[in-house]
């Protein structure tokens, strides 16, 4: 995180490394985020170089782009890059298993409660 030092900020270069990896799950290169966001081209490249942290506003920006972007991640380093990943749905989905000969296989249901 931001942490002051005398006159001058240290930057977090682990979360430029965690923006990256929200870049490359989204598929998104630092232009286009810049353009969909609103966030100046350069204040996203001064950040990923390391010479300065991301503002609140650029923050809000980005995720009112991208609302699948997990600021906790981002910030935290907790859970994952993007929301929608490892989060059960209600939706059916069909998997199809092919089973070895002579093998039982068990199914259970990770949709129920407990």
């Amino acid at each position: 995180m931001e942490t002051a030092i005398g006159s001058s900020i240290v930057v977090d270069k682990d979360m430029a490394e965690r923006f990256r990896a929200i870049q490359r799950q989204l598929g998104v290169n630092t232009r286009v985020m810049a353009i969909k966001s609103g966030v100046p081209e350069a204040k996203l490249y001064q950040f990923l170089a390391g010479r300065q942290n991301l503002t609140l506003e650029s923050l809000r920006l980005l995720k009112k782009a991208y609302p699948d972007i997990s600021t906790e991640y981002l910030i935290n380093n907790q859970g994952s890059a993007l929301i929608s990943q490892g989060q059960f749905t209600d939706d059916v989905q069909t998997v199809y298993i092919t089973k070895p000969v002579n093998v039982q296989l068990e199914v259970r249901d990770q949709t129920s409660t407990k």
